[in-house]
């Protein structure tokens, strides 16, 4: 019982900013492509998701199948460098939804870093924004830390 009112007055003492809500630590599993990646999420508590599909928020690449093929494995293989099996990252995602795919959206920050994998494939031109409407591109720039 002690531990529990420990608990709730630290959460009523020091309340979250909303920065930090949707903030969690993961290790990376595998990159499939420019902006898949599969992940485990630390969710605090000794609490793990496992084996959890990502999508790459506001930012898409070039397909590793079809005609995009050659282009899309260069990405990749650039992700796979930044990403490695086993690396830790901060994860930040997008109001815990999922995508049309069923897959998380997200924000990627390797750990030491000062910007997120997807801002670093935009500026080095490897992707383009994904947004449906100018207001959505803003928003994107600006969570990606790029000029709107």
């Amino acid at each position: 019982m002690k531990y529990v009112l420990a608990l709730l007055g630290a959460l009523l003492c020091c309340p979250v900013a909303a920065d930090d809500l949707y903030t969690y630590r993961a290790e990376i599993v595998s990159v499939y492509d420019g902006d898949t990646a599969t992940v485990d999420i630390d969710l605090g508590f000794n609490i793990w998701m496992r084996d959890q599909t990502l999508r790459f928020y506001c930012v898409n690449t070039p397909e590793v199948r079809g005609v995009e093929r050659e282009h899309g494995l260069i990405v990749r293989d650039a992700v796979r460098r930044w990403l490695p099996a086993g690396s830790e990252i901060i994860l930040q995602s997008v109001e815990d939804r999922t995508g049309k795919y069923g897959r998380w959206l997200a924000v990627l920050t390797p750990i030491g870093w000062d910007e997120s994998v997807n801002a670093r494939l935009m500026r080095e031109g490897m992707a383009e924004i994904e947004a449906y409407s100018q207001r959505q591109e803003n928003e994107c720039r600006v969570t990606l830390g790029l000029e709107p």
